[in-house]
């Protein structure tokens, strides 16, 4: 049914006119609308309002004005002037088309080709900036650029490169059914561009770490220099230490036997001796090695990863991991969120990395070896930390933050970090069925 107003002579439309502009207690009453139709079965065609009273200071212009366009106006209108040739819409727009069209046909302006495609949707996140505006403002995340939010400023934080989102939107195209997405497929694009060109480093960590001494190991500490890549020599070399005393991670030392033959990388093969436990967490915490310089590095099982244990001869480095942020899938775009919100979703590990890592700028990419990949997130005095980049795979690798969390949590004698250690276990289980990767 039309409005009364819809019948106005123009004299009365233009007064009214004056009073929006003038932001008049009568023009805050006021809107401005097209005239199309009051039955249109197209909803969007029925009169829509183009313009409305708005008496809060604009960003920019102030109080300069008090009528604005709406958005539905000032798109057409914009993508014509500036140049559009195609706009690109989420087809929750399709209704509107016609009268995008309309607009421009009306006002006899240039008309870009309109095309819709389906709104991506990612598991274990929401897209929508209302809820992530909320996740900010209740402090779940750090801030629009936290590692675990959906945003480009994060994605690109949490390492992504910008080669790898064009070849994941070039290969998932412009589908108008609804898309769901995982987000292992774009993190595997990522790890493909950078596994041949990231410099490879070593670190231990600090807080499951074997002290191991090399029985037959050099007096004095031999320095010698390495690759940074070895299929990539153009990246130079960089210097290491081989000392008598080695630490090692106590999650390779726990999958071992006394007197098994090992690979230590960048070395050559030993035997594991003496493993001794520590008797609060019965982890092994020493050791001792004897070299075999004369054994077949084919035919050992675990080639391991070790630093100096010499504080000058390696650096503090600070690993961070992001799980996902929600414990389903698949939320529904009209489900809350707040009972969605996993219980644990960041891990952090406290590593010495070789010497080398010192070099290390903001912003660059890394691979730990046997850990993965990472991207430098702050250098400081002493310490630098690193982001974890995903490799697009669910199973956790045995070194990794993560998995130390779930280890060592468990044996804190805190009853409250048991209980929040094994609802943690238990959200893992249902999630991922647990399944615990080996880097050998």
């Amino acid at each position: 049914e039309a409005t009364k107003c819809r019948d106005h002579s123009v004299e009365e439309n233009r007064r009214l006119w004056a009073e929006m502009q003038a932001g008049s207690e009568e023009g805050q009453k006021t809107c401005l609308r097209a005239k199309m139709s009051v039955d249109d079965n197209n909803k969007a065609l029925r009169d829509p309002v183009l313009f409305r009273v708005n008496m809060n200071p604009h960003a920019r212009q102030g109080r300069k004005y008090n009528a604005y366009p709406t958005y539905d106006f000032c798109c057409p209108l914009i993508d014509s002037v500036e140049g559009i040739t195609h706009a690109l819409r989420t087809n929750e727009y399709h209704d509107r088309n016609p009268q995008y069209e309309w607009i421009l046909d009306t006002l006899k302006m240039r008309k870009p080709l309109l095309e819709d495609f389906s709104r991506l949707n990612m598991e274990y996140t929401v897209m929508s900036k209302r809820k992530l505006t909320a996740l900010v403002e209740q402090g779940a995340v750090d801030g629009w650029d936290d590692p675990r939010f959906p945003t480009f400023r994060a994605l690109v934080r949490r390492g992504l490169k910008v080669e790898a989102l064009r070849e994941f939107v070039k290969v998932q195209g412009m589908s108008k059914t609804t898309n769901f997405m995982e987000w292992s497929k774009l993190w595997n694009y990522n790890i493909q561009i950078l596994n041949p060109t990231a410099p490879r480093y070593t670190a231990v960590s600090d807080e499951l770490k074997v002290a191991c001494t090399i029985v037959n190991g050099p007096v004095d500490e031999v320095a010698l220099t390495r690759p940074r890549h070895k299929q990539l020599l153009e990246l130079g070399e960089k210097p290491f230490f081989r000392t008598n005393n080695v630490l090692l991670d106590a999650e390779d030392i726990a999958l071992i036997k006394e007197g098994d033959e090992v690979t230590l990388m960048d070395w050559c093969n030993a035997f594991i001796k003496n493993i001794k436990f520590d008797e609060t967490t019965k982890l092994p915490c020493s050791a001792d090695i004897e070299l075999n310089p004369t054994g077949d590095v084919k035919k050992t099982k675990f080639k391991l990863t070790w630093v100096p244990h010499d504080e000058t001869k390696t650096v503090a480095v600070r690993c961070n991991e992001y799980d996902h942020l929600l414990s389903k899938k698949k939320p529904d775009p009209e489900e809350s969120i707040d009972g969605l919100i996993a219980p644990v979703t960041k891990f952090t590990q406290m590593c010495r990395g070789e010497v080398a890592m010192a070099e290390l700028k903001v912003g660059e990419f890394l691979q730990i070896e046997r850990r993965g990949y990472y991207i430098v997130d702050k250098v400081e005095a002493g310490l630098i930390t690193l982001i974890a980049i995903p490799d697009g795979r669910e199973k956790v690798n045995h070194l990794c933050a993560k998995y130390q969390y779930m280890k060592l949590s468990l044996i804190h004698i805190s009853e409250p970090t048991r209980l929040l250690s094994i609802s943690y276990a238990v959200f893992c289980l249902k999630k991922k069925k647990n399944n615990i990767e080996t880097k050998t």
